[in-house]
């Protein structure tokens, strides 16, 4: 047999195999503005390629928070799952456990358990967050679940997470683990942070106040931001300071976003007993109710929250939503009433920082001020 007839042969032989991959295996569409390529399944791997949103390309191996992908090139790389959704051929299976996501609702959480001694190691975010991501999953969003996280790792995932978000879209970041006040901004602590003094927190850690900048910068103002901070717990490496604030200080929330906190200004949220901390075990269970709205949701949270730590915990939100919002907007749902009684407990008022009086900040609707509030929401 000759040379070209040989050559030939293979050429055909290799198109038909291509032919049939082709035919037989899934493909993927990038949802994010843009996805980056990269040589392994690890945001620490070379980037091969940049690709703009709306690139498909085929899917040829799954692995857990990447995909595997044939470039035009001829290059294999991984991108994250985060970045992309799956449309289902012949060669794989859908991925089980939840609903398909819903267009335009993306979810970053993060969960930081394993801090070093002189920070203080906590034993419920983990659970938290992975519990959450699940919830999310089911209830639509593309989740991208991030735990025991350094500095460098929580500054990659905020990025890769505000590409993901563009006008019209749902955005919502969970984040549970140690957070600090400082200079009346809020600093979510990494692992491996080397918090020595106050002022090195702004450089050891990741500012809340610039992922919601992200958020809302990336949906051009057109888009609707969640974000649920459960990160005011009692920080050892604070001890030393001259003047520690407790907790975590308001933030103004910016036009068409909800900020929610596991407890008011200068408090500190409770562990809980169980699996889950006492704020995000309610929050699981109220944020899976059919066409509730956003805010009756976090109002019954409060209000089970208040009751279970006997009106030592009170949650809060700041609120400057344009429009209605529920996590499940399920078909022919109706909106429930509040689900628990209010507290028969009379909180005293604790005096408020200087400049947070009401956590009213700039023209943020003001959605949680006392327990009057909690009693006048049941009535």
């Amino acid at each position: 047999m000759t040379r070209p007839t040989t050559g030939l042969i293979l050429i055909v032989t290799l198109a038909l195999i291509l032919v049939t991959v082709a035919m037989a295996a899934d493909t993927l569409t990038v949802t994010a503005r843009q996805a980056v390529i990269r040589a392994g399944p690890d945001s620490k791997q070379r980037i091969l390629a940049t690709v703009p949103q709306g690139t498909t390309l085929a899917l040829l191996e799954r692995r857990q928070g990447w995909y595997k992908v044939l470039l035009d090139d001829g290059q294999e790389g991984w991108v994250a799952q985060s970045a992309t959704q799956v449309q289902e051929g012949r060669g794989f299976t859908g991925v089980p456990g939840g609903a398909a996501a819903a267009p335009g609702r993306t979810a970053l959480v993060i969960g930081n358990a394993a801090y070093s001694e002189d920070i203080g190691s906590l034993k419920n975010p983990g659970n938290d967050a992975t519990d959450m991501a699940a919830t999310l999953r089911q209830l639509g969003f593309t989740v991208t679940l991030v735990q025991d996280a350094n500095h460098q790792r929580m500054a990659e995932a905020v990025e890769a997470f505000s590409l993901q978000l563009g006008p019209g879209s749902v955005g919502v970041f969970y984040y549970a683990g140690h957070g600090a006040q400082v200079g009346g901004r809020n600093y979510l602590i990494p692992l491996g942070a080397r918090i020595t003094a106050e002022a090195v927190v702004p450089y050891q850690a990741v500012a809340a106040e610039e992922v919601l900048a992200r958020m809302d910068s990336a949906g051009q103002g057109k888009s609707l931001n969640v974000m649920i901070l459960d990160a005011c717990r009692n920080a050892p490496f604070m001890r030393g300071w001259r003047s520690p604030l407790r907790g975590l200080a308001p933030m103004q929330a910016t036009g068409g976003s909800l900020i929610a906190y596991a407890t008011s200004p200068g408090a500190v949220s409770h562990d809980g007993s169980g699996r889950n901390g006492t704020y995000t075990r309610h929050l699981l269970r109220f944020m899976t109710e059919p066409n509730l709205p956003v805010e009756l949701m976090f109002k019954q949270v409060r209000l089970a929250v208040e009751q279970e730590t006997n009106g030592q915990q009170i949650p809060w939100e700041l609120s400057s939503l344009r429009e209605n919002f529920a996590f499940n907007p399920g078909a022919g749902g109706t909106v429930s009433p509040p689900a628990v009684s209010p507290p028969a407990v009379v909180v005293p008022q604790r005096p408020a920082q200087p400049g947070t009086s009401g956590w009213h900040a700039g023209g943020s609707k003001r959605v949680s001020t006392a327990s009057s509030d909690a009693q006048n929401a049941a009535q």
